[in-house]
Protein backbone atom coordinates (compact mmCIF):
# COMPACT_ATOMS: atom_id res chain seq x y z
CA UNK A 1 0.00 0.00 0.00
CA UNK A 2 1.96 3.03 -1.21
CA UNK A 3 5.07 0.96 -0.54
CA UNK A 4 4.58 -0.11 2.52
CA UNK A 5 3.81 -3.68 3.31
CA UNK A 6 -0.04 -4.15 4.39
CA UNK A 7 -0.38 -8.25 5.30
CA UNK A 8 -1.27 -10.46 7.59
CA UNK A 9 1.18 -12.62 9.12
CA UNK A 10 1.01 -16.17 8.18
CA UNK A 11 -2.23 -15.27 6.26
CA UNK A 12 -3.53 -14.26 2.90
CA UNK A 13 -5.59 -11.12 3.91
CA UNK A 14 -4.54 -7.68 4.11
CA UNK A 15 -4.24 -6.49 8.23
CA UNK A 16 -6.44 -2.84 7.32
CA UNK A 17 -9.04 -2.61 5.00
CA UNK A 18 -8.64 0.71 3.02
CA UNK A 19 -11.24 3.59 2.12
CA UNK A 20 -12.38 1.83 -1.30
CA UNK A 21 -12.40 5.68 -2.81
CA UNK A 22 -9.24 6.21 -1.59
CA UNK A 23 -7.28 3.84 -4.12
CA UNK A 24 -6.35 5.73 -7.29
CA UNK A 25 -4.64 2.61 -8.94
CA UNK A 26 -3.50 -1.11 -8.47
CA UNK A 27 -2.00 -3.91 -10.18
CA UNK A 28 -0.59 -7.22 -9.70
CA UNK A 29 2.41 -8.97 -9.70
CA UNK A 30 2.70 -12.82 -9.85
CA UNK A 31 6.32 -14.29 -9.25
CA UNK A 32 7.31 -10.90 -6.94
CA UNK A 33 10.34 -9.78 -6.65
CA UNK A 34 12.91 -11.05 -3.73
CA UNK A 35 11.94 -7.30 -2.39
CA UNK A 36 8.79 -7.57 -1.46
CA UNK A 37 9.77 -10.75 1.01
CA UNK A 38 7.61 -12.69 3.32
CA UNK A 39 5.14 -14.51 1.37
CA UNK A 40 4.57 -16.18 -2.03
CA UNK A 41 1.72 -15.91 -4.63
CA UNK A 42 1.56 -12.90 -5.67
CA UNK A 43 1.19 -9.45 -5.03
CA UNK A 44 -1.25 -6.35 -4.86
CA UNK A 45 -0.14 -3.01 -4.87
CA UNK A 46 -2.30 -0.07 -4.29
CA UNK A 47 -1.72 3.35 -4.99
CA UNK A 48 -3.32 6.38 -3.29
CA UNK A 49 -4.88 8.88 -4.25
CA UNK A 50 -2.98 12.56 -3.99
CA UNK A 51 -4.28 16.06 -3.36
CA UNK A 52 -4.67 18.49 -6.87
CA UNK A 53 -4.66 21.85 -7.36
CA UNK A 54 -8.05 22.28 -7.81
CA UNK A 55 -10.41 21.31 -4.39
CA UNK A 56 -12.08 17.91 -5.30
CA UNK A 57 -13.84 14.99 -3.13
CA UNK A 58 -16.21 12.21 -3.60
CA UNK A 59 -18.58 10.78 -0.69
CA UNK A 60 -21.08 7.01 -1.14
CA UNK A 61 -23.26 4.90 0.75
CA UNK A 62 -24.32 1.16 0.28
CA UNK A 63 -27.02 -0.53 2.22
CA UNK A 64 -27.91 -4.10 1.79
CA UNK A 65 -31.02 -5.80 4.16
CA UNK A 66 -30.82 -9.59 3.60
CA UNK A 67 -34.71 -10.08 4.49
CA UNK A 68 -35.29 -7.38 1.77
CA UNK A 69 -33.30 -8.35 -1.37
CA UNK A 70 -32.28 -12.36 -0.96
CA UNK A 71 -34.07 -15.18 -1.87
CA UNK A 72 -34.69 -18.17 0.88
CA UNK A 73 -32.90 -21.64 0.91
CA UNK A 74 -35.07 -23.81 -1.08
CA UNK A 75 -33.31 -26.71 1.33
CA UNK A 76 -34.29 -24.48 4.44
CA UNK A 77 -35.38 -26.18 7.65
CA UNK A 78 -39.47 -25.62 8.41
CA UNK A 79 -39.82 -23.40 10.60
CA UNK A 80 -36.77 -21.36 10.46
CA UNK A 81 -36.48 -18.30 8.42
CA UNK A 82 -34.74 -19.65 4.69
CA UNK A 83 -32.45 -16.29 4.84
CA UNK A 84 -30.09 -15.79 6.26
CA UNK A 85 -30.17 -12.44 9.09
CA UNK A 86 -27.60 -9.54 7.71
CA UNK A 87 -27.32 -6.36 7.19
CA UNK A 88 -24.62 -4.34 5.86
CA UNK A 89 -24.19 -0.67 5.57
CA UNK A 90 -20.89 1.11 4.13
CA UNK A 91 -20.49 5.17 3.93
CA UNK A 92 -17.43 7.19 3.67
CA UNK A 93 -15.71 10.25 1.54
CA UNK A 94 -13.28 11.93 0.61
CA UNK A 95 -11.26 14.95 -0.27
CA UNK A 96 -8.20 16.69 -1.08
CA UNK A 97 -6.93 20.05 -2.37
CA UNK A 98 -3.91 22.50 -2.88
CA UNK A 99 -2.04 24.28 -0.19
CA UNK A 100 0.31 25.80 -1.91
CA UNK A 101 -0.26 25.47 -5.71
CA UNK A 102 2.02 23.30 -7.75
CA UNK A 103 3.82 22.25 -4.61
CA UNK A 104 2.14 21.49 -1.81
CA UNK A 105 -0.95 19.15 -1.28
CA UNK A 106 -3.36 17.12 1.01
CA UNK A 107 -5.75 14.42 0.50
CA UNK A 108 -8.36 12.93 3.03
CA UNK A 109 -10.51 9.80 3.33
CA UNK A 110 -12.69 7.77 5.65
CA UNK A 111 -14.89 5.01 5.55
CA UNK A 112 -17.22 3.32 7.62
CA UNK A 113 -18.15 -0.09 7.49
CA UNK A 114 -21.37 -1.29 9.68
CA UNK A 115 -22.18 -5.44 9.47
CA UNK A 116 -24.78 -7.70 11.64
CA UNK A 117 -24.70 -11.24 10.98
CA UNK A 118 -26.94 -13.40 12.09
CA UNK A 119 -27.08 -17.87 12.56
CA UNK A 120 -30.19 -20.05 11.73
CA UNK A 121 -29.03 -23.07 13.14
CA UNK A 122 -30.69 -24.90 15.12
CA UNK A 123 -29.50 -26.78 18.77
CA UNK A 124 -30.80 -30.01 20.68
CA UNK A 125 -31.12 -28.92 23.99
CA UNK A 126 -33.79 -30.68 26.88
CA UNK A 127 -37.48 -30.00 26.14
CA UNK A 128 -39.54 -28.75 28.71
CA UNK A 129 -42.25 -30.80 28.58
CA UNK A 130 -42.94 -34.54 28.53
CA UNK A 131 -42.53 -36.78 26.19
CA UNK A 132 -44.78 -39.72 24.66
CA UNK A 133 -42.03 -42.36 23.97
CA UNK A 134 -38.30 -42.35 24.07
CA UNK A 135 -36.18 -43.26 21.50
CA UNK A 136 -33.69 -46.52 21.71
CA UNK A 137 -34.18 -50.06 23.30
CA UNK A 138 -34.03 -48.66 27.03
CA UNK A 139 -34.74 -45.46 28.82
CA UNK A 140 -31.07 -45.65 30.67
CA UNK A 141 -31.82 -43.28 33.74
CA UNK A 142 -33.05 -45.01 36.76
CA UNK A 143 -35.78 -47.54 35.26
CA UNK A 144 -38.67 -45.77 37.32
CA UNK A 145 -40.17 -45.08 33.86
CA UNK A 146 -41.34 -48.68 32.12
CA UNK A 147 -43.07 -49.35 28.69
CA UNK A 148 -40.90 -47.01 27.04
CA UNK A 149 -43.00 -43.98 28.44
CA UNK A 150 -41.28 -40.47 28.54
CA UNK A 151 -37.47 -40.07 27.52
CA UNK A 152 -35.46 -39.04 30.15
CA UNK A 153 -32.27 -38.58 27.80
CA UNK A 154 -34.42 -35.37 26.25
CA UNK A 155 -36.95 -34.34 28.59
CA UNK A 156 -36.08 -32.11 31.49
CA UNK A 157 -40.22 -32.64 32.58
CA UNK A 158 -39.50 -37.17 32.42
CA UNK A 159 -35.63 -36.84 33.79
CA UNK A 160 -37.37 -35.37 36.97
CA UNK A 161 -40.64 -37.24 37.34
CA UNK A 162 -37.61 -40.59 37.03
CA UNK A 163 -35.66 -39.61 39.54
CA UNK A 164 -38.30 -38.01 41.63
CA UNK A 165 -38.96 -34.37 42.40
CA UNK A 166 -37.76 -34.93 46.20
CA UNK A 167 -34.63 -36.27 44.93
CA UNK A 168 -33.40 -33.18 43.24
CA UNK A 169 -31.08 -30.73 45.35
CA UNK A 170 -32.79 -27.19 45.96
CA UNK A 171 -30.47 -25.26 44.32
CA UNK A 172 -30.11 -27.76 40.97
CA UNK A 173 -34.30 -27.32 41.16
CA UNK A 174 -33.74 -23.57 41.24
CA UNK A 175 -31.12 -23.37 38.55
CA UNK A 176 -33.28 -25.35 36.07
CA UNK A 177 -36.39 -23.30 36.42
CA UNK A 178 -37.99 -26.31 38.50
CA UNK A 179 -41.34 -24.62 41.13
CA UNK A 180 -41.01 -26.31 44.10
CA UNK A 181 -42.87 -29.29 44.45
CA UNK A 182 -43.03 -30.26 40.66
CA UNK A 183 -41.36 -30.90 37.45
CA UNK A 184 -42.67 -29.45 34.97
CA UNK A 185 -39.58 -25.46 34.10
CA UNK A 186 -41.22 -22.13 34.29
CA UNK A 187 -39.25 -19.71 31.94
CA UNK A 188 -37.25 -17.45 33.51
CA UNK A 189 -38.31 -14.13 34.46
CA UNK A 190 -37.92 -11.16 36.70
CA UNK A 191 -39.16 -13.40 39.55
CA UNK A 192 -38.65 -16.12 38.40
CA UNK A 193 -34.89 -17.75 37.48
CA UNK A 194 -33.84 -20.50 34.88
CA UNK A 195 -30.83 -20.50 33.70
CA UNK A 196 -31.36 -22.75 30.56
CA UNK A 197 -32.93 -21.88 27.26
CA UNK A 198 -36.44 -22.19 27.69
CA UNK A 199 -38.09 -24.30 24.54
CA UNK A 200 -41.75 -26.65 24.06
CA UNK A 201 -39.94 -27.81 21.13
CA UNK A 202 -40.02 -31.99 21.05
CA UNK A 203 -38.18 -32.45 17.99
CA UNK A 204 -35.19 -34.47 18.70
CA UNK A 205 -32.99 -33.54 15.80
CA UNK A 206 -32.79 -29.75 16.81
CA UNK A 207 -35.48 -27.58 19.03
CA UNK A 208 -33.91 -24.42 19.52
CA UNK A 209 -32.38 -21.41 17.42
CA UNK A 210 -30.70 -19.19 19.89
CA UNK A 211 -31.07 -16.71 16.95
CA UNK A 212 -27.18 -15.30 17.69
CA UNK A 213 -25.98 -12.41 15.81
CA UNK A 214 -22.31 -11.09 15.00
CA UNK A 215 -21.51 -7.44 14.45
CA UNK A 216 -18.70 -5.97 13.11
CA UNK A 217 -17.75 -2.20 13.50
CA UNK A 218 -14.94 -0.79 11.45
CA UNK A 219 -13.90 2.58 11.22
CA UNK A 220 -10.58 3.53 9.03
CA UNK A 221 -9.05 6.65 7.75
CA UNK A 222 -6.14 7.86 6.44
CA UNK A 223 -4.17 11.79 5.80
CA UNK A 224 -1.87 12.08 2.80
CA UNK A 225 0.23 14.71 2.02
CA UNK A 226 2.40 15.29 -1.10
CA UNK A 227 5.31 17.46 -1.88
CA UNK A 228 7.00 18.51 -5.29
CA UNK A 229 10.69 19.46 -4.39
CA UNK A 230 10.99 19.40 -8.38
CA UNK A 231 10.40 17.56 -11.86
CA UNK A 232 12.25 14.46 -10.41
CA UNK A 233 11.89 14.35 -6.98
CA UNK A 234 8.79 13.67 -5.03
CA UNK A 235 8.31 13.87 -1.08
CA UNK A 236 5.08 12.18 0.30
CA UNK A 237 3.96 11.20 3.48
CA UNK A 238 0.76 9.06 4.42
CA UNK A 239 -1.00 8.50 8.24
CA UNK A 240 -3.02 5.76 7.90
CA UNK A 241 -5.40 4.59 11.43
CA UNK A 242 -8.10 1.71 11.05
CA UNK A 243 -10.01 0.68 14.22
CA UNK A 244 -12.39 -2.63 14.13
CA UNK A 245 -14.32 -4.44 16.94
CA UNK A 246 -15.87 -7.64 17.06
CA UNK A 247 -19.08 -8.72 18.76
CA UNK A 248 -19.81 -12.54 18.66
CA UNK A 249 -22.66 -14.01 20.36
CA UNK A 250 -21.86 -18.34 20.41
CA UNK A 251 -23.58 -21.10 21.75
CA UNK A 252 -21.81 -24.05 23.71
CA UNK A 253 -23.04 -26.97 23.97
CA UNK A 254 -22.82 -29.22 26.77
CA UNK A 255 -24.00 -32.93 27.56
CA UNK A 256 -27.17 -32.30 29.24
CA UNK A 257 -27.85 -28.84 28.54
CA UNK A 258 -27.38 -25.92 26.63
CA UNK A 259 -25.91 -22.71 27.84
CA UNK A 260 -25.73 -19.31 25.63
CA UNK A 261 -22.23 -17.70 26.04
CA UNK A 262 -22.07 -14.10 25.36
CA UNK A 263 -18.70 -12.95 24.39
CA UNK A 264 -16.95 -9.94 23.36
CA UNK A 265 -13.78 -9.80 21.38
CA UNK A 266 -11.72 -6.78 20.53
CA UNK A 267 -9.43 -6.95 17.44
CA UNK A 268 -7.53 -3.16 17.33
CA UNK A 269 -5.77 -2.72 14.52
CA UNK A 270 -3.83 0.49 14.12
CA UNK A 271 -1.68 1.43 11.20
CA UNK A 272 0.52 4.82 11.37
CA UNK A 273 2.80 4.73 8.93
CA UNK A 274 5.15 7.70 6.51
CA UNK A 275 6.48 7.21 3.22
CA UNK A 276 9.38 8.81 1.62
CA UNK A 277 9.83 8.41 -2.08
CA UNK A 278 12.56 10.11 -4.02
CA UNK A 279 11.85 9.65 -7.57
CA UNK A 280 14.73 9.97 -10.46
CA UNK A 281 14.41 9.90 -13.93
CA UNK A 282 17.61 9.74 -16.03
CA UNK A 283 18.32 11.01 -19.53
CA UNK A 284 15.68 13.55 -19.33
Amino acid sequence: MNGIMNVVYRGGDTSSLLPIDAIQEFNTEQNPKAEYGLKDGSVVNVGIKSGTNSLHGTAYAFGRDAQATDAGNFFSTPGVNPVTPATVEQFGATAGGRIVKDKLFWFASYEGLRTTLGDIALDTIPADVAMSSFVGKTNACTGALLNGAGNCKFSMVDACNDIGRANINPLSAQLAGLPVGSCIPQPASSSFENLFPFTTNANVNGNFAPGLTTTGPLNNGLFKGDYILGPHHHLNGVVYISKTAQNSERSVRRATSSVECRCYHEYPNVRRSLDLDSQFNVGE
